[in-house]
Formats: structure tokens, C-alpha cells, sequence
């Protein structure tokens, strides 16, 4: 069984329109992690549920609003 790392909390400035790549990016850089090894997942109350893929998904807007029209 594979352990769960240590949690890492950090604060980062994110903007609407942020793409997948530049949000991957910029998450890496705090963590000193390759952004291609990074996996973002949705969660409402604090447990991972879908991952996130930066290729169906244009923007970060999307990723924290899903249900959002305000992410044009």
C-alpha cells in the first residue's frame, strides 16, 4: 500500500485566467516538484474526487468554478 505524503500548505496567487500549464508551473516552483508529476484533484469537503486535466479545462477560473459563467 502506498503512504500518502506529508500535506504541504503554501499560498499562491492564482488569476482567472491562469491556463492548466501556468498553474502547474507555478504550484511546482513552491514545491521544487517537476509540474508534469503534479496531479490536481476537485474536492468540496477535503478529500480528493476528480482529477483535474489541464487539456479539457482552458483556464483556472474553470478548475475552482466548474459551474461558473463568469469564467469567459
Amino acid at each position: 500500500m502506498r503512504q500518502m505524503s506529508a500535506t504541504i500548505e503554501f499560498s499562491l496567487v492564482l488569476s482567472k485566467k491562469d491556463t492548466y500549464e501556468e498553474m502547474s508551473k507555478l504550484v511546482s516552483a513552491k514545491l521544487n516538484h517537476s509540474p508534469e508529476n503534479l496531479r490536481f484533484t476537485g474536492s468540496l469537503k477535503g478529500f480528493p474526487q476528480n482529477v483535474i486535466h489541464g487539456q479539457r479545462v482552458p483556464t483556472t477560473c474553470w478548475h475552482i468554478f466548474p459551474e461558473s459563467h463568469h469564467c469567459g
